[in-house]
């Protein structure tokens, strides 16, 4: 299990409440222009349910 599974799973723990939540993944991409600390460009994608690890890909 990797730090990002350990941390999604933690997540799902403290979520665990009378409410109902869904975990959902969004990739947002950031651009940056040469010597220039903060991002010039951002996209946002549309989010998508998180059934997987994005780092390992281990399901979840």
């Amino acid at each position: 299990m990797c730090k990002c599974c350990e941390e999604i799973k933690f997540i799902e723990e403290e979520l665990k409440t009378n409410m109902r939540h869904k975990l959902q993944a969004q990739i947002v991409r950031k651009s940056y222009r040469k010597n220039e600390r903060k991002a010039s460009g951002i996209i946002h994608f549309s989010s998508y349910n998180l059934n997987y690890c994005p780092i390992c890909g281990r399901k979840l």
